[in-house]
């Protein structure tokens, strides 16, 4: 089952600020589940204004405009001229599960991945620090969107089938490590797992799950993690290294 949303933006003349304007809903059948969110943006100028050089994306372009897209095992986001001269669009698309109770987990990987256009004005001016930040700014806010929708349920479902509880569960934007495990069983994910492939990515939620059980990186905590993951530990591991955030 899919469904699909158009949030839209309009350039307000007062400050620099967009208003936000009412959300239009298009469904893809009659059975259509509808999940209402908003962003709002502000377009006042950038606090930091070099942001956009560390910009590293997983391609040959060195800007987010018309040819920039991302395609992984759970999302695909792309760039696209719109119809509106002065108003920008997100679409998106996602799987649900068969059944609609929430204890039934999505296929993993899905079927298919959360699609989202980001839909410009055909004369956007991609070139500027603050067209470059906002752009960046919007691609994290989906992100962000599609590992609360994805992740904390994934992490549910291993949870239970491995008999690993924990207390809860917080995304994050971290750059620095996937994912960490405290003392009370609280796991924290970074969004940036989305742009993983699927098996490295239940390797992370593994990971930090063992550390419900062992709060160290000792042999027990090995061998627990190996056992989860038919012996490819270390091999997992290793791969997962060779991944970087990208922005």
């Amino acid at each position: 089952m899919y469904f699909s949303t158009k949030n839209r933006y309009h350039q307000d003349d007062t400050g620099g600020k967009r208003r936000r304007e009412p959300v239009h809903f298009t469904p893809k059948n009659d059975f259509v589940l509808i999940i209402i969110s908003t962003f709002v943006f502000d377009n006042r100028p950038a606090q930091r204004p070099s942001g956009c050089n560390r910009l590293r994306l997983p391609s040959t372009i060195d800007m987010i405009d018309f040819e920039f897209s991302i395609s992984t095992d759970l999302i695909h986001f792309q760039v696209q001229p719109g119809e509106s001269e002065q108003a920008f669009f997100i679409k998106r698309r996602r799987q649900r599960s068969a059944s609609e109770q929430p204890s039934a987990p999505l296929s993993w990987p899905p079927l298919s991945p959360s699609s989202i256009t980001l839909l410009c004005p055909l004369d956007t001016n991609f070139t500027t620090v603050e067209r470059q930040e906002w752009l960046y700014r919007v691609l994290m806010e989906q992100l962000r969107k599609e590992a609360k929708y994805m992740l904390p349920g994934r992490l549910a479902f291993l949870s239970a089938r491995h008999e690993l509880p924990y207390t809860k569960v917080s995304i994050n934007a971290a750059r620095t490590r996937w994912g960490s495990c405290s003392s009370r069983k609280s796991i924290n994910l970074s969004l940036f797992l989305m742009l993983l492939p699927s098996r490295l990515i239940d390797y992370v939620l593994l990971h930090e799950l063992c550390h419900t059980r062992e709060m160290n990186h000792g042999p027990r905590f090995w061998a627990l993690l190996d056992k989860l993951t038919q012996g490819q530990a270390l091999a997992l591991r290793k791969e997962l290294r060779c991944f970087r955030p990208q922005f």
